[in-house]
């Protein structure tokens, strides 16, 4: 009989710790809920403003909106993540490893990079290729791969060192703005520029990435104004008629 109380009294207290752990998880749960229905309002601005949060602000948002993330070396030069949200939704991708002065190529940009050197491509497009690196990033890489010679044989190069693909949209709209008031009159270093695309067999994304605040049925009327309606470009139709190339590449 003894026996069997004492058995019901551990049975018991093994219950009662059971019940106050739940609860404990309950109440994590709940503060955890309470953050992502705050987050539901504000995650927005805060994904807009990331950078400028406090670390601490950061740690809080991603400690309410991760479960947890497993990462694999991916290559050499780079981490495979794949991210559990709590939502239970994933998202995978790849991130190069990154010192206090540059950022490492993934093997994939690099054969993306080889790519556009088979096909002989612009400066503006293996700028537009990778928009947040700047052109002596792009160039150094190039120049160790194929050395200098292959790099000068780029031509025309109108983005500076210095400069990210947007950086370069943001300056040439700017200049253009200043220049002609309206943005759609065209100036005589474009037009030399539009005949030597267009000369050089130039594809439509080619084109409309040299003039990227233009959509392309204006560029496709400059270019009959000069050459005639006959004139043939290749890859028409990639770009839709009433798009720039920032309109192709966020589609």
């Amino acid at each position: 009989m003894i026996k069997g109380v004492e058995q019901r009294y551990k049975n018991a207290q093994a219950e009662h710790k059971r019940l106050e752990a739940e609860l404990s998880n309950q109440d994590v749960e709940g503060d955890r809920l309470e953050a992502l229905q705050e987050l539901r309002t504000t995650y927005l601005p805060a994904v807009k403003e990331w950078d400028t949060l406090p670390r601490e602000r950061r740690r809080a948002i991603v400690r309410a909106t991760i479960d947890y993330i497993k990462a694999t070396p991916d290559g050499s030069h780079g981490l495979h993540l794949v991210i559990y949200w709590r939502d239970r939704s994933i998202d995978e991708l790849t991130v190069a490893r990154q010192s206090r002065t540059a950022r490492d190529w993934l093997d994939s940009e690099i054969e993306t990079l080889l790519s556009l050197v088979d096909r002989e491509a612009t400066q503006l497009e293996f700028a537009a290729t990778f928009p947040d690196r700047n052109w002596q990033s792009i160039r150094h890489r190039l120049w160790k791969i194929y050395g200098q010679g292959g790099v000068d044989e780029i031509d025309p190069k109108p983005i500076h060192d210095h400069e990210t693909y947007p950086m370069y949209f943001a300056r040439i709209s700017t200049r253009r703005h200043a220049l002609t008031g309206s943005g759609e009159r065209w100036r005589s270093d474009e037009e030399e520029q539009m005949r030597e695309l267009v000369d050089s067999g130039s594809t439509q994304i080619e084109v409309a990435a040299a003039f990227p605040t233009r959509r392309w049925w204006r560029i496709r009327a400059k270019i009959t104004k000069l050459y005639g309606r006959n004139v043939r470009i290749a890859g028409v139709g990639a770009i839709k008629r009433n798009e720039t190339i920032f309109d192709y590449r966020r589609r």
